[in-house]
């Protein structure tokens, strides 16, 4: 665990700005590269992000988990809520799905709204850190005990097209390190 967690920890501060929202795209492209579907980085980085949000969660004091970096960007807390309801309702869900269907629909979901309908500044950020913790956890211990076929299993995302587990699973790589660098970022203003 510890060698794969160094590896996503060392891509995550590799990003220590983020760029502004208008150059985001919807997912960076490095989930398309061969390299980045390997099963052993895709657990690499999901391990490392994982370290790397509990590190920078540790460093959180309590006033500054509701604090807003600008008046349009979330707070700590809204980000970690947000990456905890993704992992249980998109990340698990998919997982499951895939291993389960024939070549299961997955649908793209309007995650960022969940902010304000769930009112996330008003949750308990480190409660909300730690069901992300074992969710994530969960979602690690099942993939390592895929087979290489299982990482292949075919899948049609309704934005991506044709797709399987392992470029499922990239994004969510990718969908971790822009936050982690959101987080990172917002709290670099303090």
């Amino acid at each position: 665990f510890c060698h794969r967690a160094v590896y996503g920890v060392c891509v995550f501060f590799l990003m220590i700005r983020r760029p502004p929202r208008s150059t985001l795209l919807p997912y960076p492209t490095l989930f398309r590269s061969e390299r980045s579907r390997h099963p052993q980085v895709i657990l690499a980085r999901l391990e490392g992000h994982l370290a790397a949000l509990c590190g920078t969660a540790r460093s959180i004091s309590p006033p500054a988990w509701t604090r807003r970096p600008q008046k349009d960007e979330w707070a700590p807390v809204e980000i970690v809520c947000h990456l905890r309801d993704v992992e249980r309702e998109v990340n698990l869900a998919r997982l499951q799905a895939i291993l389960v269907g024939d070549r299961p629909h997955l649908s793209a979901s309007d995650t960022d709204r969940w902010a304000n309908e769930r009112n996330y500044i008003e949750q308990d950020g480190v409660q909300a850190m730690r069901e992300f913790c074992e969710l994530r956890k969960s979602i690690v211990e099942r993939l390592h005990s895929l087979s290489e076929g299982d990482w292949r299993l075919p899948a049609l995302h309704s934005l991506f097209g044709p797709t399987d587990l392992a470029e499922v699973m990239a994004i969510v790589t990718e969908h971790d390190t822009i936050h982690l660098a959101q987080l990172r970022a917002g709290l670099a203003q303090d």
